[in-house]
């Protein structure tokens, strides 16, 4: 696979504390190799923000992690939220958040978010 091929995900989540609970979660049900990445302080920011990487050879290996967050969202004693960007050669650059607030329809999100549509 060449970094041409590659769809990279990157989850950051409002909660730092819950990052490596959430890298380890997204390798147990995703069966995919997951790295934490230290975020870039920019000109005028006063930190940085760590986040989860996930890359893959296509769309559909990231969809099977993806559609667990809900259930990492509802195991959560505080309400976390999750920002998920999707960046390929193909489509650059989706985001979507997750809360606790659009849980219920979280599944029919991220299908849509997964096949590119912003209906």
């Amino acid at each position: 696979m060449t970094e041409r091929d590659t769809v990279a995900c990157r989850i950051l989540i409002s909660e730092p504390s819950e990052l490596l609970s959430l890298k380890k979660y997204v390798q147990s049900v995703g069966n995919v190799s997951v790295d934490r990445v230290h975020g870039d302080v920019g000109a005028g920011h006063l930190g940085a923000v760590d986040h989860i990487e996930i890359a893959a050879g296509t769309v559909a290996v990231i969809g099977v992690a993806l559609r667990a967050l809900p259930e990492f969202i509802r195991s959560r004693r505080s309400d976390v939220s999750l920002t998920i960007r999707l960046d390929s050669n193909v489509d650059e650059h989706r985001q979507l958040t997750l809360n606790v607030k659009n849980l219920a329809g979280a599944d029919d999100l991220i299908e849509k978010f997964l096949d590119g549509r912003r209906d």
